[in-house]
């Protein structure tokens, strides 16, 4: 009898088991699409002075996310967090040019995950962080800032590719300002040809040599951040007439003065200036488009669309001239939030938008969840899967969010959208608190936070920011070191050793 009872509890176990796992012949692929400095500007985001059907299509079939905040509002503390799926303070990763892994050199990344799942693993592009531009990094396969252990195989840019595109800033320019800077240039270059063509030539290789196991495919496009490249026809087809400006109104003056400003003001620019930076980062948005659909296209010629879970999204959001600022940094609303689009075939629903806010963390434990691989416990977000199969289920969770400036007077923000409500504060010799309402002032212009009438919000909104923060306590030490420019690496480096 007992042997009996033992062998029906075993065969339970299995059961139940191979019901929570997904066995290794129905592993889905994964497509991951990341592109670089991605506000909410496609058109399936209420964009009408672009075209963007590829996006566009891709959120037709699958749940489009329209509140999803990224943790950091710069490319590699934003990319380290979703990637390690933790919260930028346990990642300690607040500017570009660190290692990922200097402070968590044995956590496991989403890609690690899935590699040690038995899926084939590659990277083309920019995932981690790296810069283009560092003539240190030669050819495809020198990436000095990813991570070797989340890949078998990974692939950055190509260098020929590059240096045609920089030749052609210099001679519209003069030279060549950095990554930073504004500039724009119709290129001469064919889409293919163009390095994000080459990231997406190189991507449909891949993805047909791997199509016979389970794989993890994650293309990193440079395009729309800047200098803004893109050919010609994408210029061509946005006319100029129909480019929106953004600008800051009087009433965010006082704002402005309080925000840490890292450069990133209208620079002097006229409005005829300005609007061709806007129309110039549409072109851009529009030749990302145009690569994303290639990468659909090629999944769906070799039949794999109905097996692969794609995500895609941007790795924070982008001023453009909202609060008269340009780039990412700061912490309003434009800034942290970002497309983000998953299809996940037989789990999701098709078309559907999910007005919940929802956090990148979040896409860690999610992928894992689709796949069927066994969760991790160190994760700081929670599975999207009750939401993709139904984008309006109850979801009553923060999204936070935070910035250190680098160069400025050691300040640090933290911010919270939680239902229709977005608060953040700047914390340094003094607090400056903004607090405003979504559904009402979508573009962030009447402040409340000082508003009598709203202290029982704004009292709420700093509980649950106190709790986010205490949640995953900051390393001060740490903070410090990587706020000037450009940073200390060795001192970050010891400082993260000795936590």
């Amino acid at each position: 009898m007992a042997q009996k009872l033992i062998a029906i509890i075993v065969t339970l176990a299995c059961l139940v088991a191979a019901s929570e796992f997904v066995s290794a012949a129905d592993r889905p692929n994964v497509l991951f699409i990341m592109a670089d400095d991605l506000g909410v500007f496609p058109r399936c985001y209420g964009n009408t002075a672009i075209e963007t059907p590829h996006i566009d299509s891709l959120a037709e079939t699958g749940v489009r996310f329209d509140d999803a905040y990224c943790q950091y509002p710069l490319c590699g503390p934003s990319r380290c967090s979703l990637l390690f799926g933790k919260r930028p303070d346990a990642v300690k990763v607040f500017v570009n040019e660190v290692s990922p892994r200097y402070a968590l050199p044995d956590a496991k990344t989403l890609p690690q995950a899935f590699r040690e799942a038995g899926y084939r693993t590659i990277k083309v592009g920019k995932l981690f962080h790296g810069n283009p531009y560092d003539k240190r990094q030669q050819g495809w396969q020198n990436d000095l800032w990813d991570d070797a252990t989340s890949w078998e195989q990974a692939y950055w840019f190509d260098r020929e590719a590059i240096n045609r595109e920089v030749d052609q800033i210099g001679a519209k320019h003069g030279r060549y300002k950095g990554a930073g800077s504004l500039d724009w240039v119709m290129s001469t270059t064919s889409s293919k040809q163009s390095p994000d063509g080459r990231i997406a030539t190189l991507a449909i290789e891949k993805m047909q040599a791997a199509k016979a196991d389970p794989f993890f495919l994650a293309v990193g496009f440079f395009v729309p951040h800047t200098p803004w490249i893109a050919p010609a026809e994408h210029f061509e087809s946005i006319p100029l007439e129909s480019v929106p400006l953004f600008t800051a109104a009087a009433s965010e003056q006082r704002a402005l003065e309080v925000m840490p400003k890292n450069g990133d003001y209208d620079r002097g620019m006229d409005d005829a200036q300005r609007r061709k930076s806007v129309k110039a980062y549409y072109a851009c948005v529009q030749y990302l488009d145009s690569q994303v659909g290639r990468l659909l296209s090629a999944l769906e010629e070799q039949g794999l669309i109905e097996n692969t879970i794609i995500v895609f999204l941007g790795d924070h959001g982008y001023q453009l001239g909202h609060h008269g600022m340009w780039h990412k940094y700061g912490l309003y609303d434009q800034t942290l939030r970002t497309p983000l689009i998953i299809r996940a075939p037989k789990q999701s629903t098709s078309g559907d938008i999910c007005e919940r806010p929802v956090e990148f963390i979040d896409i860690y434990p999610t992928l894992l969840d689709l796949a069927g691989i066994k969760p991790l416990d160190d994760l700081h977000g929670r599975s999207l899967t009750p939401l993709l199969r139904n984008p309006s289920a109850q979801w009553n969770h923060p999204a936070y969010s935070m910035h250190v400036p680098v160069n400025r007077d050691g300040r640090i923000g933290r911010s919270v959208r939680y239902g229709d409500w977005h608060y953040f504060e700047w914390r340094g010799d003094e607090t400056h608190a903004f607090l405003f309402n979504l559904k009402n002032d979508p573009a962030e212009l009447k402040n409340r936070a000082a508003n009598p009438q709203y202290l029982d919000r704004v009292n709420e909104m700093k509980s649950l920011l106190a709790a986010g923060a205490k949640a995953v306590p900051p390393s001060p030490k740490a903070i410090a070191a990587q706020q000037f420019w450009p940073p200390n690496l060795d001192e970050i480096e010891t400082i993260n050793r000795t936590q």
